[in-house]
């Protein structure tokens, strides 16, 4: 009966993270579902530039919630509160906001991780706006202008071999001057 309890909660886990992340269902099988997941949550950054734009923004949460304290601690002295009271509920203003800018840079950061991870599965996804390219060449986003292919090598995934022939393909039939090659 106590394992049931567990199950249903497990259940509910995977549920609530798959409307989170609707590129886990594009996954081929529950094991790449899996191996997503894992990735996707324990790597904190993919690259320096990730790294980077992730600590920038955590900053830019930061400075704004400070900022915010300083508006809320003006305004609650004018209404002639306690400095306790004045401090704790700053402080706790302080917390709510920092912990929503890190879930949302958490979030975003782990869609695009699972973007990426689906390029590596042979789903042509773009990793930076998450438009479909399946028809289109995968070397470039027509919806953002992003080089998904680039992106997944600098990470390290390896790129299947018919995402490759699809580029080569295209280039190689692509009109010069107007005219068809054959």
């Amino acid at each position: 009966m106590g394992l049931g309890i567990f199950d249903r909660v497990e259940r509910n886990t995977r549920r609530d993270e798959e409307k989170l992340y609707p590129e886990l269902a594009l996954f081929p099988t529950d094991e790449s579902r899996d191996h997503a997941r894992r990735f996707a949550r324990y790597r904190f950054a993919t690259t320096r530039k990730g790294r980077f734009i992730e600590l920038s923004l955590l900053f830019l949460f930061s400075a704004g919630s400070l900022f915010g304290l300083y508006v809320f601690i003006g305004i609650m002295y004018r209404f002639g509160l306690t400095d306790q009271f004045v401090l704790m509920s700053g402080a706790g203003f302080v917390a709510l906001t920092l912990s929503f800018g890190w879930r949302y840079i958490n979030r975003s950061t782990v869609r695009r991780r699972l973007r990426l991870l689906l390029i590596s599965e042979g789903i042509p996804v773009c990793p930076s706006c998450g438009y479909d390219l399946a028809g289109v060449s995968p070397e470039l986003c027509p919806e953002c202008g992003a080089y998904p292919l680039k992106e997944a090598e600098q990470v390290g995934l390896k790129i299947p071999e018919r995402l490759r022939l699809s580029c080569e393909h295209r280039e190689a039939h692509r009109p010069v001057n107007g005219e068809l090659t054959e």
